[in-house]
């Protein structure tokens, strides 16, 4: 008897001093969910976060090129008359000023890069139509390689347009992409939160002011990447570039060419690289005249292979301006327009 309640004096002591967890389901699926609610709000607030106007988290722009991105649906009234629409090739590479100081124009350059536009399309244009008078002279500056942007073998990064379409685009734009490409939808804030480092910090402390210049500069930004220029010895074929087609600039030219509105296509200048001739040679029948093959040391060493750094801008947005001179006098545009 006495063993025995020494036993049970033993026991109650265990339990007091390591106390067994006694979990109902009921407790167990809560601890569960309290487990799984906390990602789950980071993961749902990142979309109500990316569209806050104003000077909120849509001003991290951690895909970099996002708030540059938002000068074709902002600009207001500003009714150029010549209008450049592209990849990153043209507003990093062209500056409007430039061409309006040399042809006597009122010209601008829609921002976009080949991330954004398998995503927007032609979004950013028609939002900048919608509060502007039609352009005379439309002209879309894409790099040789880019002009199918829209071929889905085609895998480049989607997040900066994804980015753009969450703040900008209606609830219809972002369904549609979203039954499109439903896995670069659903990973939209993984994506982002990948991204999150004093890296993306010391960019975002400059967002703002970068944003403002690109105002000044009619849509334009200078590279601000840390690439050093392209060597003498590199390669343009060895990447594949020349494999694809033009089919989305093609469809592009028919649906923004109207009685008001001229559309040309003018190919990005490419870097003289050792293979440059033989690329432009196996171009087949381009879609614009063939591309102006420039010194390597004009271009960033970037896997992109087309943006202009900023010192050699003016010069690319010279040659720009005398390729499109014809163009500018065939619309009636310009200083001394033609009769």
């Amino acid at each position: 008897m006495s063993q025995t309640a020494t036993m049970n004096e033993r026991e109650r002591i265990e339990q007091i001093l390591h106390p067994r967890a006694e979990y109902t389901p009921r407790q167990f699926a809560r601890s569960i969910l309290w487990v799984l609610a906390v990602p789950l709000a980071v993961y749902l607030l990142t979309f109500p976060l990316v569209m806050m106007p104003g000077s909120g988290f849509s001003r991290l722009g951690v895909s970099k090129f996002g708030p540059v991105l938002d000068y074709g649906y902002n600009v207001r009234h500003a009714d150029a008359d010549v209008v450049i629409f592209g990849d990153s090739s043209a507003f990093i590479g062209i500056d409007p000023r430039v061409v309006n100081a040399t042809l006597g124009t009122k010209a601008l350059v829609i921002p976009n890069t080949i991330g954004s536009l398998p995503v927007l399309g032609d979004i950013p244009l028609q939002r900048y139509l919608s509060h502007n008078r039609p352009p005379r002279l439309l002209v879309l500056y894409f790099a040789p390689w880019n002009l199918d942007y829209n071929d889905p073998r085609r895998h480049d990064l989607l997040f900066e347009g994804e980015e753009v379409l969450f703040r900008h685009g209606s609830l219809r734009d972002i369904l549609r992409f979203a039954m499109r490409k439903p896995a670069e939808f659903l990973t939209f804030p993984l994506k982002v939160y990948s991204t999150l480092g004093w890296n993306t910090l010391s960019f975002t402390l400059h967002q703002g002011d970068r944003e403002h210049n690109t105002d000044a500069t009619l849509g334009h930004m200078d590279y601000a990447f840390d690439f050093p220029p392209m060597p003498d010895t590199c390669h343009l074929v060895a990447h594949g570039m020349w494999k694809t087609g033009d089919a989305s600039v093609r469809a592009l030219m028919q649906k923004l060419s109207t009685p008001q509105t001229q559309v040309k296509v003018y190919l990005a200048p490419i870097p003289g690289c050792s293979d440059a001739l033989y690329a432009v040679e196996h171009m087949g029948q381009p879609i614009g005249a063939k591309p102006l093959i420039l010194p390597p040391s004009w271009f960033a060493g970037d896997d992109a292979n087309g943006h202009i750094r900023p010192d050699h801008v003016a010069e690319n947005s010279l040659l720009f301006a005398k390729t499109i001179a014809p163009w500018v006098q065939q619309a009636h545009i310009g200083a001394n327009p033609a009769p």
